[in-house]
């Protein structure tokens, strides 16, 4: 795939809508698994999409949590491409179009200020419209920065207990998307995070670069 996949006219027309960010459509499928299923939980059941809030910053975070688990992931200057999202601003994305796994041809999705967002095919240039927006956005994400730890020691001293299906999701994703088919594991103690994260593979990321895509696990709390 060329770098063109990603990228936008310098000038558009005055009736096209505003092109935010074009970035792996495979990535957004992967953020989608984590978000929560409750309709209820109206801050859970979004993706977060967060430019860096510094002057020329072309870093993206990508996240998503329902309470028990959160992915996240970093994607470095030059991995994206990015129009009028401005630094320090964040969408609010519906994780529908994203739940199922894009065609395996599909490797960019841009998304635009209208709500449309359009999925590249990389073989044929054939475009699948979705729209992302979500009229849910009168709350704040949660920030997921603050739930990592800032060190590991990975001693863990006692057994660590977990929902297998949580562990599950996470590595699918990693040996669909994985480099290598490795997956790292950092902990601390059995009552804190869990920490699995895996590097994804270059084939899954348009404009190249080093993805890191990070899965946080709440552990389960057992009585003795």
């Amino acid at each position: 795939m060329t770098a063109s996949t990603l990228e936008r006219p310098t000038v558009q027309k005055t009736n096209e809508p505003q092109f935010l960010i074009a970035l792996p459509v495979h990535l957004m499928h992967c953020v989608a698994q984590c978000v929560s299923t409750d309709p209820v939980k109206v801050s859970l059941n979004k993706i977060s999409l967060y430019r860096e809030d510094s002057v020329g910053s072309g870093v993206i975070t990508l996240a998503a949590t329902d309470g028990h688990r959160l992915l996240r992931i970093t994607l470095p200057a030059g991995s994206t491409h990015i129009g009028e999202l401005e630094p320090g601003q964040r969408l609010i994305i519906d994780p529908a179009a994203f739940k199922k796994r894009p065609l395996l041809n599909e490797k960019a999705v841009q998304l635009f200020e209208d709500g449309t967002a359009e999925i590249i095919s990389r073989s044929s240039r054939e475009i699948r419209k979705v729209f992302w927006k979500t009229a849910d956005t009168d709350f704040e994400f949660p920030n997921y920065d603050q739930i990592f730890p800032d060190n590991f020691h990975n001693k863990p001293e006692a057994p660590f207990a977990f929902n297998p299906s949580y562990l599950l999701d996470f590595l699918k994703l990693a040996k669909q998307y994985g480099c290598q088919l490795v997956v790292k594991w950092r902990m601390n103690a059995a009552t804190t995070p869990m920490v699995q994260t895996f590097v994804v593979d270059g084939k899954w990321l348009p404009l190249g670069g080093e993805v890191t895509v990070e899965h946080l696990l709440i552990p389960i709390q057992i009585r003795d």
